[in-house]
């Protein structure tokens, strides 16, 4: 074979191998935004962790996390929240909850 062949199946290849491994790295452990509104205002934890109050908006590693919101109104009509969220990789993630008057 010549030269040229074997150099153009070398780049060929790299592009692939390359290519391969960008596409499993970003979906395996990507990105995800998360948006949380409560009413009325409320402390957020993500995985018992407080991590701030609603509104509120930042970027998380994609995976599966507890959530749970603490109204900061103490009141007969309110209440707490809790559930589990999945963050996916390059997705945003919207969790809205009315925990009461």
């Amino acid at each position: 074979m010549s030269k040229k062949v074997i150099a153009i199946v070398v780049i060929f290849l790299s592009a692939v191998i390359f290519g391969g491994y960008k596409l499993i790295s970003t979906t395996s452990v990507g990105i995800s935004g998360l948006r949380v509104n409560s009413e009325p205002v409320a402390s957020i934890f993500l995985n018992d962790k407080l991590i701030g109050k609603t509104p509120y908006n930042s970027q998380y590693a994609a995976g599966e996390y507890i959530i749970k919101l603490i109204p900061d109104e103490t009141s007969e009509t309110t209440s707490t929240w809790q559930g589990k969220i999945k963050l996916i990789p390059s997705s945003y993630t919207v969790v809205k909850r009315n925990l009461g008057t």
